[in-house]
């Protein structure tokens, strides 16, 4: 093999890792789908989670998950409804945890 196609083999690969680091890789697709996910429970944040995101992918889905969280916290079952409060409730804590994951990973990082 020449030096001319390893080394061009090696420019490929670079340019390959530079698009896959740099493409966000929201769990779901995208942000708003991410957080939806959050939302309803099938998806728990942690530190390990959110390894490969940047500071711009984390502030995005942040801002999802606070507009989900003003949407949950908008709609009022009726009081005598249990179920629906305690649903109402978990969602909300899930996004309220979410969002201090994600303030934590975003302040270690600077």
């Amino acid at each position: 093999m020449s030096a001319h196609t390893t080394a061009a083999r090696l420019d490929l690969r670079k340019r390959r890792a530079s698009i896959i680091r740099g493409m966000a890789n929201f769990m779901g697709g995208s942000a708003p789908a991410m957080a939806n996910q959050i939302a309803e429970g099938f998806i728990l944040l942690s530190a390990n989670t959110l390894r490969g995101f940047t500071a711009g992918d984390l502030g995005a889905l942040r801002g999802e998950l606070d507009k989900l969280q003003r949407e949950a916290r908008a709609e009022v079952p009726p009081a005598d409804d249990a179920l629906a409060n305690q649903a109402r409730n978990r969602r909300i804590v899930r996004l309220a945890s979410a969002m201090q994951v994600i303030s934590h990973q975003l302040t270690a990082r600077h």
